[in-house]
């Protein structure tokens, strides 16, 4: 079956992060999704043109996460009950580093499925998902901490 092929390299950082969403046709195809990163394979004879639309935005966190990141705390996770995580301790090692930035990081953008642990100590703002800016709190306030040690 031949198909067309739409370049959507020019807009894949912002799709990979999940700041936006591309739907053609009709169908949507959302960051984690079987395409390609490279393209979106069109029928023959498909007329449509994409449309690129911003994501929602995801939920704000409290003014006060910042604080919180790096101590004990027990969330309710669906279907695993209480956790007791470390807030921002993506690898469960007890301490929040650039390694636990570096894992959010991943997970916001899809490399992976997060277990409910990392789910329980990188979802900042309870909405059932690592977003960027969760990852990127989780980096400030190691910033904010290792500045203040000095």
């Amino acid at each position: 079956m031949m198909t067309r092929s739409l370049r959507a390299r020019s807009y894949l950082p912002l799709f990979a992060a999940g700041a936006m969403t591309l739907s053609v046709s009709g169908c949507r195809s959302t960051p984690g999704s079987s395409a390609s990163n490279d393209d979106l394979s069109l029928p023959p004879g498909a007329g449509a043109r994409p449309t690129v639309a911003p994501s929602p935005p995801p939920k704000p966190l409290e003014k006060d996460v910042y604080k919180k990141i790096g101590k004990p705390f027990v969330r309710t996770v669906r279907g695993q009950g209480k956790l007791k995580v470390v807030l921002g301790d993506m690898n469960g090692d007890g301490k929040v580093t650039d390694a636990d930035t570096k894992a959010a990081m991943d997970l916001a953008v899809e490399k992976g499925r997060p277990t409910p642990k990392q789910l329980a100590a990188g979802d900042l703002n309870n909405d059932g998902q690592i977003s960027v800016t969760e990852a990127t709190a989780i980096d400030l306030a190691i910033k904010k901490r290792t500045a203040g040690s000095r």
